[in-house]
């Protein structure tokens, strides 16, 4: 199965995507804030990389641009719209 990792500033989220990614067998790390996955990334080979946008410390838009220098995993970038509450991937 894939070694994943997932990264949001709200453990609740994480803590989902997690849930869902052991239930479906595959390995998954989390960090909640854009350094820690930075670090994270520097120390392990991720298949795939589950990324909030909207985070303290390091947006997900800068670590995006800092992991396209690397060859890395592909990407899934999450956000939340203020308005209706709805979250989008991209």
């Amino acid at each position: 199965m894939a070694y994943l990792l997932a990264v949001d500033d709200e453990r609740d989220i994480v803590e989902l995507i997690s849930r869902f990614a052991e239930h479906e067998g595959h390995t998954i790390d989390a960090a909640d804030n854009g350094i820690e996955a930075l670090r994270l990334c520097g120390e392990n080979d991720y298949d795939l990389i589950i990324l909030d946008i909207m985070m303290p410390q390091t947006d997900g838009f800068t670590v995006c641009k800092k992991l396209a220098k690397k060859r890395k995993p592909p990407l899934s970038c999450c956000r939340r719209s203020r308005e209706s509450g709805s979250a989008t991937a991209s």
